[in-house]
């Protein structure tokens, strides 16, 4: 059941919209303006109802610091209103407001004009899952990894918190696929993104695709030795699933290496010198024998 947040200081309209809505959906609601941010957050409803008179925090004020706000900037909103104005609406509208409904309420106008915003949330939100997602192992792939490393980057430094990043590459995969056929190379690949993915539990945690046989791991407020612990033990579970390789040059079973570097990222400090670094401690963990993690342990700055 889809989730409604419904933000309005008077009570007769907040318990008729409720009324008219609880059937179909999940409903929270709130009388304070002030709770709005929070409570979508909290909440993250599907739409919200926002009422645009309001003592203290208005809705368009409301709206504003919404639409400012990477988490809630993508939850449509349709305000809720007695000024029947065209000015009041055009000014909402260039705000960010998906629709208006305007009070004394209609039952059925309320109900299909919050049907549309669903379905449009649903229909946008299915899009963009396509698009973020590896089509094979149905993990993030690549686009979505550049989308949440901005976010978390900017998010570090802002707050001068670690970021921790990991490179894992299946080890001699060529020659997996090479033996085995590509088609039981692409099974392998499936297995390894679930279990890269279920070995971090974090919600900030973020596991992708990065391409062929390499995935990438995204730590936010994790150090360096956090890192290499967590990888290390990825690593370990790898092994332990036991899937045969035959052409290894290093075990009878498929494992992978990992290379990872952390920073307390500088303002004038740019993503890709963690990504770089990371890679670099990839290829030293190829070097020194496959199997293995290897973890950055210099400044990057």
């Amino acid at each position: 059941m889809e989730k409604i947040l419904i933000i309005d200081d008077n009570m007769i309209s907040l318990r008729t919209l409720e009324e008219t809505l609880k059937s179909e959906y999940e409903i929270k609601v709130s009388r304070d303006g002030r709770d709005t941010l929070r409570l979508a957050k909290e909440y993250s409803p599907t739409l919200i109802l926002l009422d645009v008179v309001m003592p203290v925090v208005d809705g368009f004020e409301a709206l504003e610091t919404l639409k400012n706000t990477a988490e809630t900037e993508s939850i449509p909103v349709i305000f809720i209103t007695s000024l029947n104005d065209p000015e009041h609406e055009e000014i909402g509208l260039k705000l960010g407001a998906s629709d208006y409904i305007y009070k004394p309420f209609s039952p059925g106008v309320v109900k299909a004009r919050v049907k549309n915003q669903v379905d449009l949330f649903l229909m946008r939100k299915t899009i963009e899952n396509i698009a973020l997602t590896d089509a094979l192992t149905n993990i993030n792939n690549r686009r979505s990894l550049d989308m949440r490393s901005e976010i978390e980057w900017t998010r570090a430094q802002r707050d001068q918190t670690l970021l921790s990043i990991a490179f894992v590459d299946i080890d001699d995969f060529k020659n997996y696929n090479d033996h085995y056929g590509h088609l039981e190379g692409d099974e392998v690949l499936k297995v390894i993104a679930n279990k890269i993915l279920n070995s971090f539990s974090r919600k900030t945690d973020f596991t992708a695709r990065y391409g062929g046989e390499e995935f990438v791991v995204l730590l936010p407020n994790t150090s360096s030795e956090g890192g290499e612990m967590l990888l290390q033990k990825v690593c370990w579970e790898i092994e332990a699933l036991a899937i045969p390789h035959e052409r290894s040059t290093v075990s009878s079973v498929v494992t992978v290496s990992a290379g990872g570097a952390s920073i307390i990222p500088k303002k004038e400090d740019e993503f890709k010198t963690l990504i770089g670094m990371a890679d670099k401690m990839l290829y030293e963990a190829k070097r020194g024998g496959k199997n293995k993690v290897v973890w950055n342990t210099e400044s990057l700055n």
